[in-house]
């Protein structure tokens, strides 16, 4: 099955390391939700998603990637 699509959006509950890695790996763009803790919010930058959606955007600021 070819898909045509640019992005994973998941739930970051569901989205591991190998998920993430094998996304980076075709080509797409990692967007994972809703992350309101600092902590995960660190975790899933270390892991290499492109964006990360938040009920608290402010535990956004000064992420190390």
């Amino acid at each position: 099955m070819e898909l045509k699509a640019n992005y994973l959006i998941a739930l970051y509950r569901f989205t591991h390391t190998a998920t993430v890695q094998k996304a980076l790996e075709n080509g797409l763009k990692v967007i994972v939700w809703t992350i309101n803790s600092p902590e995960e919010a660190q975790e899933y930058a270390k892991k290499g998603a492109d964006g990360i959606a938040s009920d608290k955007p402010d535990i956004l600021k000064g992420l190390n990637t």
